[in-house]
């Protein structure tokens, strides 16, 4: 078995060395384990290891997070990776990076909620939980019933409730505004209506139906009404649970 020393951790001082998965040893001093993380278990006997199942990639960037120094950036790091280690820090509390990975996390918003919200869930965060909650509220609730748990469905049910019951108020579009021929405004309304802001539906009406000016403005004010519809929702509420 071919074992590596870490190039950024190899202190002849260090008093603990912890093996990635991948056969990586990180000597590591136990007081800055001590100091900077609650979750290490660190005793062992003369040239002993602990091994843990993290990669090398991933505690190459936490343990830069359990010294006294400039913590480094994770602005380019991507999701998949940044998962790994955004799970290594909470299990291990390193507390300084859990606060940079959910800063990270929350770029991620956008583009991929629901990995956001299963990883909210998992481990409690409520302000994450809440964050998602406009990014997924078009989604079914029996789409969800697997995901979220029983004290996060019922808050989650009446906040899509009232979301679906605004939406429904929102006028029908003038069909006044649609005179070219080839409009139809009756099955344009019946696609937006089904289309409740799923991410890139509005891409796809906007190619079927947004033959004429009209019709896209017809599209894009429906659009802009349910955006200004979540943005004015209260949040989510997981103050009690």
């Amino acid at each position: 078995m071919d074992i590596r020393t870490s190039e950024t951790f190899n202190s002849p001082d260090a008093d603990v060395v912890l093996r990635s998965s991948d056969n990586v040893d990180f000597l590591i001093h136990k007081k800055n384990l001590e100091f900077l993380s609650g979750g290490f278990e660190t005793r062992t006997g003369p040239n002993e290891f602990v091994q843990l199942t993290e990669s090398s990639d991933t505690l190459e960037l936490l343990f830069r997070f359990t010294y006294p120094r400039r913590f480094p950036s994770l602005k380019s790091l991507q999701l998949e990776p940044l998962m790994l280690l955004a799970d290594a820090a909470e299990k291990y509390e390193v507390f300084a990076l859990i606060y940079a990975c959910d800063l990270r996390l929350r770029d991620f918003l956008q583009t991929h909620p629901m990995r956001i919200l299963e990883f909210a869930i998992k481990h409690d965060n409520k302000e994450l939980i809440q964050e998602s909650a406009p990014q997924l509220v078009h989604v079914t609730l029996s789409e969800l019933v697997n995901i979220l748990p029983d004290h996060i469905f019922k808050p989650w049910s009446l906040y899509r409730e009232r979301y679906l019951r605004e939406t429904k108020a929102v006028p029908l579009p003038n069909s006044n505004e649609c005179t070219a021929a080839r409009c139809n405004i009756v099955v344009l309304w019946a696609a937006l209506g089904s289309a409740s802001l799923v991410p890139g539906s509005y891409e796809t009406i906007n190619s079927t139906y947004g033959c004429k000016p009209c019709c896209r403005k017809v599209i894009e004010e429906y659009k802009a009404s349910l955006e200004r519809i979540i943005l004015s929702l209260p949040p989510l509420d997981v103050t009690d649970v």
